[in-house]
């Protein structure tokens, strides 16, 4: 069993400590500057996405040297694995026209939301341009923790939308409720009335 440490949510480390005890397995804590050097550029950024790095890194090299000893995993064979990673709704940018380009990311927690809105800040291509946020948060996160990183770069935004989701699962008033919440949330913290409440088809706008 493989796992990084986890310093901000140590109730998890404990249920992973507990888990591999009770299968009698061995546990292993990797480190992520012994996998993947800070010299590495991966495709996807941000210091989660590195501990994911060298989890895949660790887990690959025993499962070869386990299951396929033949086989040679050199650090370059990772390195140019991970450069090139990409994944569809992770700091994924989109050119639609040349007058709108999406940028995408399926952020779901703090950590996330923060890398993600460090990419946006690099990855805007003009500083003349406005830029729209669409966010969605389902009913049982606690959505004022995932805005804060992007209160913060509250002025980056000209225009704010809550989308609710195409398809709702559970209570539909509860969900519509949490959207009118978090509107309100942004405009107070903003003192500025420029979120609004929509569906998922944003092309209407």
């Amino acid at each position: 069993v493989f796992s990084v440490q986890q310093s901000l949510h140590p109730e998890i480390q404990e249920i992973i400590l507990n888990e591999a005890a009770s299968h009698n397995s061995l546990l292993t804590f990797v480190n992520p500057d012994d996998w993947v050097p800070n010299t590495w550029h991966l495709g996807i950024s941000g210091k989660h996405q590195i501990e994911n790095a060298s989890l895949a890194c660790a887990m690959a090299s025993q499962w070869i040297s386990t299951c396929r000893p033949n086989l040679k995993l050199s650090a370059n064979d990772m390195k140019s694995s991970l450069e090139a990673v990409r994944w569809p709704g992770r700091q994924q940018i989109v050119s639609v026209s040349p007058n709108l380009t999406l940028f995408l990311d399926g952020s779901h927690t703090l950590e996330s939301i923060l890398a993600t809105a460090s990419w946006f800040e690099k990855s805007k291509t003009s500083p003349t341009s406005k830029s729209i946020l669409y966010f969605h948060c389902s009913p049982d996160r606690d959505f004022k923790s995932l805005l804060r990183p992007l209160l913060e770069m509250h002025e980056s935004f000209h225009k704010v939308y809550f989308m609710l989701p195409e398809s709702v699962h559970g209570d539909t008033c509860r969900i519509l409720e949490t959207h009118r919440e978090m509107s309100d949330y942004w405009n107070n913290r903003t003192g500025k009335a420029i979120s609004e409440i929509i569906g998922s088809d944003f092309t209407q706008l």
